[in-house]
C-alpha cells in the first residue's frame, strides 16, 4: 500500500535516480520505470517554473541556499497542471551529492479553497461539508466554526468549541501579541487578506500547525474575520524530520560533517573569530577488533554523550568521520578552547566505555589571514597528528604546546 498524496524522488541534474510508486502515481504514471524513461524531470514542472527550479537546484548543491519547503506548479503525463508542496534536502547517492525531493500533492486542498471562495452564496452549506477547518471570529470569540475545525483542535463537536467563548487560549502565549496585531491590521484594512502558518495547542495540550487564510467579512452588520484552516502538522513534522536526518549523524545524534562545514563557512563569511578542537579516539580499531562493530558503535555513542555533557550549549560539535570528532566555538580563544579539551579529556575517564578509552586532541584558532575555514581545520589536524606522534592521550595546540 502507498499514500498517493506523498511521493519521493532522488535526482541529480533532473535525472531520476530513485522514484517510489507514490511519486509515479501522483503524475499519472503506472510505475517508477516510466519516470526513469523521462529525458528530464523538468518535463513534470510547468515551463514557467523551469528556470526557478534550475536555479534552486544549483544553489542548493553549491551550498548557497539551504534546502527548504516550497510550492510550485507541476504537470502530469496528461498535461494537467496541479500545485505541489516540495521538501528538498541534499543526500549522498552512490558517493555523490543528490537532491531528495518529497512531493506533497496539494491540488485537493487548493481546489477546496477555491470552491469556498467562488461559492459565497452557498457559504454555510460549504462550511459544514468542507474538508478544511472554517472559523469566523470577532476578537477571537468564535461566531461560527465547522466540525472539521472543532476536530482539528480536539473538540468532540462544534458546540463544545463555541461554548468556550474564545480561541485565544489555543494560541501559545509568546505568539498571542502577534496574533492580536495581525487581527487589528486586518480590521484596519492594512492587509485585506493574510496567509500564515501558525502554531496552536489542541484541547489535550498537544501541538498542531495550521495554515491560515484570513480575510475580513461582514457578519451581522459588523466586521469579523473569516479563517480557512488547513492542518499542515504532518507536513511540517516531515520537513523537520528530513532536515534533522540531513544534518545529523544517525549513530551518535551529533551534527554531521556536511552541516558543520556549512556552518563554518557561513560564520567565516560573517568574520566571526573561531576556535576548533579536532578529537580522535585512540586505538579505536582495537575496540572493533575485540568487541565487534556493536562495541565500537557503543563507544562512539558514549563519547558523543561526553561531548554533550561537557559542552552544553556553549559550542557545537559534529562527527567529522569514523572515530574523529570536531568542536567549534565562536569568539573563543586558545585558552578557552584548551579548557574544553582538558574537560573532555578528564570526563572520558568517568564514562563506561567498552574498555579503557583515551583520545588525542588538536586545538586551533582562526587567523585574520585565513581565506576560509579549511585553513583553521588544517592547523587543528596538524596539531592532532602531532598529539598522535607524541604518544596519544594528549592535547596539542597549533603553537605546539603539549598537555598530557
Amino acid at each position: 500500500m502507498f499514500d498517493s498524496t506523498y511521493g519521493v524522488v532522488i535526482q541529480r541534474n533532473f535525472k531520476a535516480l530513485y522514484v517510489d510508486l507514490a511519486f509515479a502515481k501522483i503524475y499519472g504514471f503506472d510505475s517508477p520505470e516510466d519516470i526513469y524513461q523521462l529525458d528530464s524531470l523538468l518535463d513534470l514542472i510547468a515551463p514557467c517554473d523551469h528556470q526557478e527550479a534550475l536555479n534552486t537546484y544549483q544553489r542548493i548543491l553549491a551550498n548557497q541556499q539551504r534546502p527548504r519547503m516550497h510550492s510550485s506548479i507541476n504537470v502530469d503525463r496528461y498535461g494537467r497542471e496541479f500545485s505541489v508542496l516540495a521538501i528538498d534536502h541534499v543526500i549522498e547517492w552512490e558517493g555523490k551529492p543528490a537532491l531528495q525531493v518529497t512531493i506533497i500533492d496539494m491540488s485537493a486542498q487548493e481546489e477546496a479553497m477555491l470552491q469556498l471562495q467562488e461559492n459565497e452564496r452557498r457559504y454555510r452549506e460549504l462550511v459544514e461539508g468542507s474538508l478544511q477547518g472554517i472559523l469566523v471570529h470577532r476578537d477571537f470569540k468564535p461566531l461560527l466554526v465547522n466540525q472539521t475545525y472543532a476536530k482539528m483542535l480536539g473538540y468532540p463537536n462544534v458546540d463544545a468549541l463555541i461554548s468556550t467563548g474564545t480561541i485565544f487560549s489555543h494560541i501559545p502565549e509568546k505568539y498571542q501579541d502577534v496574533a492580536r496585531s495581525r487581527y487589528d491590521m486586518l480590521l484596519a484594512g492594512e492587509n485585506t487578506s493574510q496567509n500564515v502558518t501558525v502554531r496552536n495547542f489542541r484541547l489535550d495540550g498537544s501541538t498542531a500547525y495550521f495554515k491560515l487564510s484570513e480575510r475580513v467579512i461582514d457578519w451581522d452588520g459588523q466586521p469579523a474575520v473569516q479563517v480557512s484552516v488547513l492542518d499542515v502538522t504532518e507536513q511540517l513534522i516531515l520537513e523537520e524530520k528530513l532536515t534533522y536526518q540531513a544534518n545529523h549523524d544517525s549513530l551518535t545524534g551529533l551534527h554531521n560533517r556536511r552541516f558543520m562545514t556549512s556552518t563554518l563557512e557561513s560564520r567565516y563569511k560573517l568574520d566571526q573569530s573561531m576556535s576548533c578542537i579536532l578529537i580522535d579516539l585512540d586505538d579505536f580499531k582495537s575496540v572493533n577488533d575485540k568487541h565487534g562493530h556493536a562495541g565500537g558503535d557503543k563507544t562512539l555513542r558514549a563519547f558523543a554523550a561526553v561531548l554533550n555533557e561537557v559542552l552544553g550549549s556553549h559550542a557545537f560539535s559534529a562527527r567529522w568521520g569514523g572515530e574523529e570528532f570536531i568542536i567549534c566555538m565562536s569568539d573563543y580563544n586558545y585558552e578557552q578552547a584548551l579548557c574544553y579539551a582538558q574537560a573532555i579529556k578528564s570526563e572520558i575517564n568517568k564514562w563506561n566505555f567498552e574498555e579503557a578509552t583515551t583520545a588525542s586532541f588538536g586545538v586551533a584558532c582562526s587567523c585574520d589571514s585565513d581565506s576560509d575555514y579549511s585553513l583553521m581545520i588544517q592547523r587543528a589536524d596538524r596539531a592532532l597528528y602531532e598529539a598522535k606522534r607524541l604518544g596519544k592521550n594528549c592535547i596539542v595546540t597549533t603553537d605546539n604546546d603539549f598537555y598530557s
